[in-house]
């Protein structure tokens, strides 16, 4: 059960759901009635608790954890709770595309406020349910759920609330303010229980110590972090029996691809932080994509044990850009080479006439922004390591087409997975675009 703060703690873990999903990394939050500020010092994201009811299912239902269901002992205060996300806007490092431009700066805050709604949006459709095992994508990983809030019985459910107009207008009416692109979500069940004294039990008269043998004769793995990691990326294992010194990690294919073709064996490292593993950048036996990951122990000479699993997104990885700082135009005179671990394999030789035509999960993707550079113009000979491409001018046609001036995340894609284009600020430790894995259009 939560204590009487438990409304002050989901409102802001429902802003740090969004600020470790988001895609837009500079958006700050704020909280209560939505109104623009005067000076706008950046993209916005209002959060405001609007509603708060009283859940009439649970209002005589004690927790079943303590008692049988039905009957009457001292419920918990149980709430559903009402919330208006609105978003707000900059100018700053917007260029419309013509032939709409130029743009007033009014209309410019209004559309990068409607991306950052959209890519909130996005994240609740994403994460309807924040439950124990919730895990932060950014940052130093662990748990995303509030500490106060992981006793609760039931999962935090967000479902998306829709407001006819007319609500819409009465709802805005009652703030006094001028109407803002706005969308409401219900978040439920909270329960509420007073603080009440323990109770001290009575002394021990006889001490006896019950010794019994394990159920579980191997480690169990609750998860790992992060669950997106490259070639060398350290993992941290979390789960019970981790401290046997014969623990070993077993890494598979999840998919039947073939990397591994076998499962692996991998040793674990240990430090003050806890357990960890990396996967090594051998692309003879790993190509990315998804693997599970299981302990192995000996608990007993002579017998293997194995846990449960868990999943692994294996990541290609950029580790340079050519040139250096990346920038040049889409005109056919610049060559760009990318350097990194795992960027896919050189596809197989042209089946012979008649044979039906197979794409290679393992063939890269290049993308700059949303700009997947043409296959034809991509130079794959020094795969798995180095990936070349010519910036040709690309179809006019192509709503993705680069235009300069842009500043273009780089990635590849292999095999259904992407390369990170960011890397933890030293200072503030939030996540930020990488300036050296961003090209700049000329």
């Amino acid at each position: 059960m939560a204590a009487e703060d438990a409304l002050k703690r989901l409102t802001l873990n429902l802003a740090e759901l969004l600020q470790d999903r988001m895609f837009r990394t500079d958006v700050s939050f704020s909280f209560g009635t939505p109104h623009p500020l005067e000076k706008e010092a950046g993209p916005r994201l209002n959060i405001f608790l609007y509603q708060i009811n009283e859940n009439p299912a649970f209002r005589n239902d004690e927790d079943p954890r303590r008692a049988i269901s039905g009957s009457y002992g001292s419920p918990p205060l149980a709430l559903e709770l009402g919330y208006l996300l609105t978003s707000y806007g900059q100018t700053k490092d917007l260029e419309p595309a013509p032939p709409i431009a130029p743009l007033s700066g009014e209309s410019l805050a209004e559309l990068d406020a409607q991306f950052v709604l959209a890519d909130a949006m996005r994240v609740l459709h994403d994460i309807p349910m924040v439950t124990r095992k919730t895990q932060r994508q950014r940052g130093s990983g662990g748990a995303l759920l509030d500490p106060g809030l992981q006793t609760e019985f039931e999962s935090i459910r967000i479902i998306p609330r829709e407001l006819n107009l007319d609500e819409l207008s009465k709802l805005w009416t009652a703030l006094k303010d001028d109407f803002q692109r706005s969308v409401a979500y219900e978040v439920a069940v909270l329960r509420i229980e007073r603080r009440t004294p323990s109770e001290s039990g009575a002394p021990v008269l006889q001490r006896t110590v019950a010794a019994r043998p394990s159920a579980s004769l191997t480690a169990t793995l609750d998860s790992i972090a992060p669950e997106l990691a490259a070639a060398a990326v350290s993992v941290t294992l979390a789960g019970s029996g981790l401290a046997d010194l014969s623990l070993q990690v077993v890494v598979a294919d999840a998919l039947g691809s073939g990397f591994p073709d076998a499962p692996q064996t991998l040793a674990v490292t240990r430090d003050a932080a806890g357990v960890h593993f990396n996967i090594p950048n051998d692309p003879a036996h790993y190509m990315p994509g998804p693997k599970l990951i299981t302990l192995q122990t000996t608990a007993v000479p002579g017998h293997t044990a194995g846990s449960n699993a868990a999943v692994l997104r294996l990541l290609p990885a950029i580790t340079g850009i050519l040139p250096n700082p990346p920038q040049g135009p889409f005109d056919g005179t610049v060559t760009v080479t990318i350097n990194g671990t795992m960027l896919g394999l050189v596809p197989p030789a042209v089946p012979p006439p008649g044979t039906p035509p197979f794409v290679s999960p393992w063939t890269p993707t290049l993308l700059f922004g949303s700009y997947a550079i043409p296959a034809k113009d991509l130079d794959l000979t020094g795969l798995p390591a180095t990936l070349k491409a010519t910036l040709n001018a690309p179809d006019p046609a192509d709503p993705n087409a680069p235009t300069a001036g842009q500043k273009l995340p780089v990635r590849v894609r292999v095999n259904g997975v992407e390369s990170q284009c960011w890397k933890t600020d030293p200072v503030t430790q939030r996540l930020i675009m990488d300036p050296n894995l961003v090209f700049t259009v000329t």
